[in-house]
């Protein structure tokens, strides 16, 4: 098994809100001004998973393709509801290319 941690980054965290905009550049994304808090996943110190929440909206969600396959993405979307709920917000949205649609309606969302 492997050893995650997950971690709530605000966005006055400068300096880590540089590495998740460099982490959202190398895939594809970038970082939504509206987004008010991030998730971050990293495994031996390296960020390999990101998400953040804008009101009642999932947004800038990126896994490393070195994870992909691994379930990663519906432990992150289910600490990214966990957080959502924590802020108040029961009926929530995601914001995702159509690409990975079919991948988050496997985590629940239709």
């Amino acid at each position: 098994m492997f050893n995650h941690i997950f971690t709530q980054v605000k966005r006055s965290e400068n300096k880590k809100m540089a590495e998740i905009a460099q982490f959202l550049h190398e895939n594809d994304l970038s970082v939504d001004t509206t987004v008010e808090v991030f998730i971050t996943v990293t495994r031996d110190e390296k960020l390999i998973a990101c998400g953040g929440i804008a009101g009642n909206i999932i947004k800038c969600v990126a896994i490393s393709e070195s994870v992909r396959g691994e379930g990663l993405a519906l432990t992150l979307a289910t600490e990214l509801i966990n957080l959502a709920y924590e802020r108040h917000s029961t009926h929530l949205f995601i914001y995702t290319k159509t690409e990975y649609e079919a991948l988050f309606r496997q985590c629940g969302f239709s």
